[in-house]
């Protein structure tokens, strides 16, 4: 099982999308383990999601839980954001 902590930058970023001033409420776990492809276990309160990637280096598996976490939040809340997954200052500005 690869680590990969909820509370890294990357993660939040993704998390900081659905909720900008999220202070541990919902809860939110990602679990990450590997059995033919990566599974990512992605627990929204008490609501589970869970998605299977085929990553060929470290820097995918990272992608992939990222995609997985924001999966999951659009799922949850129900709110997908009309740029997708993109942060920063102006990323509608491509």
């Amino acid at each position: 099982m690869t680590d990969i902590n909820i509370n890294s930058n990357e993660i939040m970023d993704e998390v900081r999308l659905f909720f900008p001033f999220y202070d541990g409420s919902p809860k939110i776990e990602l679990e990450h383990y590997t059995d033919d492809n990566e599974v990512y276990k992605i627990t929204v309160n008490s609501t589970e999601f869970e998605y299977r990637y085929f990553a060929h280096t470290q820097k995918e598996v990272l992608t992939y839980a990222k995609i997985a976490v924001f999966r999951a939040l659009s799922e949850f809340t129900g709110y997908k954001p009309p740029w997708g997954s993109l942060t920063g200052i102006r990323p509608t500005k491509l």
